[in-house]
């Protein structure tokens, strides 16, 4: 079963959009597959979101853009280990 998740949906009671994102994909981990959206308005992450396979990205209206001074891929599959 395939469901859908909308980013912006979380935002209203995260501090920032890092933490929406993570909430929303926390919410998302019990799909088998599922489709996550990205509406509304811009976002600012500080690092990459991390995807589980299965997963469809959807961008509707919006951009991602990574903060300043952060170093990082916007999306990367969350089985790379990325050496600190």
């Amino acid at each position: 079963m395939n469901s859908t998740f909308y980013v912006s949906d979380y935002r209203k009671n995260a501090v920032d959009d890092d933490a929406a994102i993570a909430e929303c994909m926390k919410s998302a981990d019990a799909a088998l597959e599922r489709t996550v959206v990205f509406d509304g308005d811009d976002y600012l992450i500080t690092r990459s979101v991390l995807l589980p396979s299965n997963t469809t990205v959807i961008i509707d209206n919006c951009t991602i853009k990574l903060a300043d001074y952060s170093f990082d891929t916007v999306f990367r599959g969350n089985n790379i280990v990325v050496d600190e």
